[in-house]
């Protein structure tokens, strides 16, 4: 993970995993709060999810999330 970049965590990152999380489950998609801060940071950072939890495409239906494509 060296070659990554950390970023600070900001209150606006955790207020939209909130948001997040009410959008989903209004939906009936559950997630953790780890999941939504995830999805937060990714949309508002504009960086693209790199996952092989499922949960993830679910999610993708209904936030402005971008999930990384891997090749087979």
């Amino acid at each position: 993970m060296a070659s990554f970049e950390d970023l600070p965590l900001l209150k606006a990152h955790f207020e939209t995993a909130a948001e997040f999380s009410n959008r989903c489950r209004k939906h009936g998609v559950q997630g953790s709060s780890t999941d939504f801060l995830i999805c937060a940071v990714g949309s508002i950072e504009r960086c693209s999810i790199f996952t092989t939890d499922q949960d993830f495409h679910h999610f993708a239906k209904h936030l402005p999330i971008h999930l990384h494509k891997v090749r087979s």
